[in-house]
């Protein structure tokens, strides 16, 4: 009797126990409120992504996080191209934190592609997980509770910026127009790696302004969640939320305030720092942004408003262009129409859509380059208008100036170290050398 007395003294303790390891794998738990911690771009290793993961620890542990949204860029600089290498990268880093372990919903972003997309998303389903890493597959989507559901999809496919072919660029469109249209949660929230519209460096992409932003629209999906650019931004535009949480691991890079017109923009912050969101029902949720300090630099109310339709506006870029220009419009068009005009078939058709969206002014992104009517590959930051300059991608790294711009079927006139990833051209080297330490490099091909 005296040891059944313990053991009934016990379990409520026991009984507690379990009900916190529940809530922390179930998205179903009998809460009141749904918390989500949303970071992206968080991969880049060192002091500032032990600050932000030791400080959203703290967070996740006194909000009792239902859930951490991973919007990409999740292994620096190249992605894994392993599950034992996901495990060494992400788990070891971030699971050092027991508050952390708890699900992570995770899509790819751009450099999650440079090696191997597969090995994140086998990590789902692999013994060395442990159940945290959630990406059954590239697109998915996790509801909470009976009012939240999020769309997690995958941009860099829908933007066509992977190297594997076979991956078809329109299975994301056709995925989020068809689970959105299933949905009947109260709160129907996307989340992609590349923004509709941002103030940072790369702004916004064409492809989720026109095609992804009418999708959300016309299903009643009234916030949208996004990296990429390495700040933290909340912005409104006819009913629909912008949020870009991608300052994880990054400092921020110069702005282009690439807005819609007549856009709200109620806060753009450079610090390091992460994002929640919650949501207590069907009508107000509550957004916040947190520095690599865990303290709240920004708070506002979200409404469950309809969107209306429509969608897709241009943008209003005002700043961050191309540095240098090279020549006119015309010039660069005339190029095209002869590259295009020797290729045949689907490769002719892939340039005619890339000129299309390099012509829009308002639409035009950084991380997209033409020169001489060649398709630039594994760029970071256009660096000119005619797109001959470019900081070149991590694909690219060790790679020098001379064989990028061979690479590309053209020939290298200029190189520079850049010690800031803005295109700078901070000091002339010459194009058979390439730069590590840190520093890119930016390459003038002809």
């Amino acid at each position: 009797m005296k040891c059944f007395g313990t053991w009934l003294f016990l379990l409520p303790h026991l009984s507690a126990c379990f009900r916190v390891v529940k809530d922390r794998f179930s998205t179903n738990s009998s809460k009141a409120c749904v918390e989500l911690i949303i970071i992206g771009d968080f991969g880049a290793s060192g002091k500032d992504q032990r600050a932000v993961r030791d400080s959203m620890a703290e967070v996740v542990d006194d909000e009792d996080a239902d859930g951490i949204l991973a919007l990409g860029d999740n292994v620096y600089e190249d992605g894994v191209d392993s599950v034992a290498m996901m495990e060494r990268e992400w788990k070891d880093v971030w699971l050092t934190k027991s508050a952390l372990k708890r699900k992570w919903y995770a899509i790819l972003g751009n450099h999650d592609w440079n090696m191997s997309g597969q090995a994140m998303k086998d990590f789902t389903r692999s013994p060395l997980n442990g159940g945290y890493w959630q990406m059954p597959d590239y697109n998915h989507k996790v509801k909470f509770g009976s009012d939240v559901e999020v769309f997690m999809v995958d941009t860099e496919i829908w933007r066509k910026g992977t190297r594997r072919r076979s991956l078809s660029k329109s299975e994301p469109k056709k995925w989020l127009e068809r689970e959105l249209g299933k949905s009947s949660a109260a709160w129907k929230i996307v989340a992609g790696h590349h923004p509709v519209y941002s103030a940072g460096t790369h702004g916004g992409a064409k492809e989720m302004k026109k095609e992804l932003d009418p999708i959300m629209r016309s299903a009643g999906a009234n916030i949208y969640l996004s990296g990429h650019d390495h700040s933290q931004q909340h912005f409104g535009y006819r009913n629909v939320n912008y949020i870009v949480s991608g300052a994880g691991s990054k400092l921020a890079r110069e702005r282009s305030d690439d807005f819609p017109p007549e856009s709200d923009p109620k806060h753009v912050q450079g610090s390091l720092g992460f994002a929640g969101l919650r949501i207590c029902g069907k009508d107000t949720a509550t957004l916040k942004f947190y520095d690599q300090n865990g303290k709240t630099k920004y708070t506002a109310t979200l409404k469950n408003e309809n969107p209306n339709g429509g969608g897709g506006e241009p943008s209003r870029r005002r700043g961050g262009e191309p540095s240098r220009r090279r020549g006119g419009d015309e010039d660069r068009r005339r190029r095209r129409r002869r590259r295009a005009a020797s290729l045949g078939g689907k490769e002719e058709e892939e340039l005619v859509e890339y000129e299309e969206g390099m012509d829009e002014k308002s639409d035009n992104p950084r991380d997209k380059a033409l020169c001489a009517g060649v398709k630039m590959t594994s760029v970071d930051l256009r660096c000119s208008d005619d797109g001959c300059i470019v900081q070149k991608g991590i694909n690219s790294a060790k790679e020098s100036c001379d064989d990028y711009c061979t690479a590309n079927g053209l020939v290298c006139i200029g190189a520079w170290t850049n010690d800031f990833n803005d295109c700078g051209l901070d000091a002339a080297v010459a194009c058979n050398s390439f730069v590590t330490g840190g520093s890119s490099q930016v390459c003038e091909c002809s």
